[in-house]
This record gives structure tokens, C-alpha cells and sequence, in this order.
């Protein structure tokens, strides 16, 4: 039977026409009419004036009793949760989390501490692996061949001293070698001047002509000319010295001195 419904000027036009258009497109007669009045009210079946032929709730439900709480545990994050529950019972179970355990939780950390759960911020770092925390190197020349070296570094900071006299040659390249221009023996590929290597041609001074003339026979013995020397040491006057040829009868020559 198609249900046709007799507009009411209380109720709404909409309504109306959403349930008369399909019972008209049905062929329903003035026969089939029914009363709005029994075709709106409350639909809803635990209410007190629930109305089992409305078709149409007009939230007229009323209740006299409130319906009983369903009580249980309603936190989606707990082991219990309980989807129907209304009422919360603090019976809520959640999953048994462990006691934190700190320590320096970085890998690359020297004290790394691989159980760490909670970064204690204690990582401390040896970045070159020489069992040496960075905070406690010592920068310096590490290198026992550089004149700068210091024993008591453990980081080589790139200080290192190979020219300990600053003249520009590496010490390692430094060639010893009269650097005198006047000795017989001057070597000008030398880079590091040592003057007692150096070579010179003889030249004689006045202590060597006072031991010339105070033994001039090389006898040992005196030969009377100390008064000579005497003079020599007080004369500032240049002396010149002249080489003595002797010859003798056994070479066929006539023995001749000059002076």
C-alpha cells in the first residue's frame, strides 16, 4: 500500500514532498492516504513515547531514564581498550615500558655504549683512533727528526721545523764546507759555513821569523840573533825576506850566500 501523506501546515514542506513525490509516482489514490500526525514522531524504541509507525523522528523522544553507562577502559592507546565503554573505570592496562638505561648512545663515539637507551649526553670522541679523547690532545711537532720536536705532543699540528738555521735549506740538505773565498779549499756549493775546515797558504808571521832567526842552523842552539829580534819586535818598518841559495863544492858550484 502506497503511504501518501496530507500535508499539515505545522510541519515541514520538505518532508511533504520527499515522502508524497515517490507515492505519487507509484499511482497512490486519496484512498491511501494516511495522517501525517501518525507518520512523524519519535523513532526511537528506548524512549519513553516511542512511535513504532513513525516514519519520520521529529525529536519529540523523550526519556525518562537516561540509559545505564557502559563502564570500561576507553583509551585507544591502552592494552584494554574497549570500544562500547562510556563510562571510564581506570581500568586501563598499558604496555610494561623498562626503566630508561643511559650512556652515550652515538655510535661513532669513543665510549659508545651499544645497551644505551637514553642518550646521557656523555660521548666523548677520539677522532684519529689513537686512544687519545680530543679533549685531551696536545698539538706539536711529533716528528723526532724535526729541530722543533716535542716529546710531550700526541697531535702533530703541521708545526714541524726542518731549517733550524732559517737560511732556506733544509737541514737534511745542509752540505758543511769552507765558506772562505781566500782558502785554497773554499767550496761555494756549501751551504753551512765550518771555517775550520778551511785551507790557507802559508804565510809567515812575526813569531814564526823569531823562531826562524833564533835558531836559523835548526841546531837547537841559539845563533846571537836576539838583538835582531829585539829590533824586529820594536821596528814597525816592513821586512821583507829574502830567499838564501846555497851551493855546494860537491856540485861543481862555488858556494854563494845573498842576503
Amino acid at each position: 500500500m502506497c503511504l501518501i501523506l496530507r500535508q499539515d501546515p505545522m510541519k515541514s514542506n520538505i518532508i511533504i514532498a520527499v515522502l508524497l513525490l515517490p507515492c505519487l509516482l507509484a499511482g497512490c489514490t486519496e484512498s491511501d492516504i494516511q495522517s501525517t500526525d501518525d507518520a512523524i514522531g519519535c523513532t526511537y524504541s528506548d524512549a519513553d513515547n516511542y512511535n513504532s509507525t513513525a516514519l519520520v523522528d521529529d525529536g519529540s523522544c523523550v526519556y525518562s531514564k537516561l540509559p545505564d553507562p557502559i563502564p570500561g577502559c576507553t583509551y585507544e592507546e591502552a592494552l584494554n581498550y574497549n570500544q562500547a565503554a562510556t563510562e571510564d573505570d581506570g581500568s586501563c592496562r598499558y604496555p610494561v615500558v623498562d626503566d630508561p638505561v643511559p650512556g652515550c648512545t652515538y655510535s661513532d663515539a669513543f665510549n659508545y655504549e651499544m645497551n644505551a637507551t637514553e642518550d646521557d649526553g656523555s660521548c666523548i670522541y677520539d677522532s684519529d683512533g689513537d686512544g687519545i679523547i680530543d679533549e685531551f690532545e696536545q698539538g706539536g711537532c711529533t716528528d723526532a727528526s724535526a729541530n722543533n720536536h716535542n716529546s710531550s705532543s700526541t697531535e702533530d699540528d703541521g708545526s714541524c721545523d726542518y731549517d733550524e738555521d732559517d737560511d732556506g735549506v733544509y737541514d737534511w740538505a745542509e752540505s758543511d764546507g769552507c765558506t772562505d773565498a781566500n782558502a785554497t779549499n773554499y767550496d761555494s756549493s756549501a751551504t753551512e759555513s765550518n771555517q775550520t775546515m778551511c785551507e790557507y797558504p802559508f804565510v809567515m808571521t812575526l813569531e814564526n821569523l823569531e823562531e826562524f832567526l833564533a835558531d836559523s842552523n835548526n841546531d837547537g842552539d841559539p845563533d846571537g840573533f836576539e838583538a835582531s829580534i829585539d829590533a824586529l819586535r820594536n821596528d814597525t818598518a816592513f821586512i821583507r825576506v829574502i830567499a838564501v841559495e846555497e851551493s855546494t863544492e860537491e856540485d861543481g858550484l862555488e858556494s854563494d850566500t845573498n842576503a
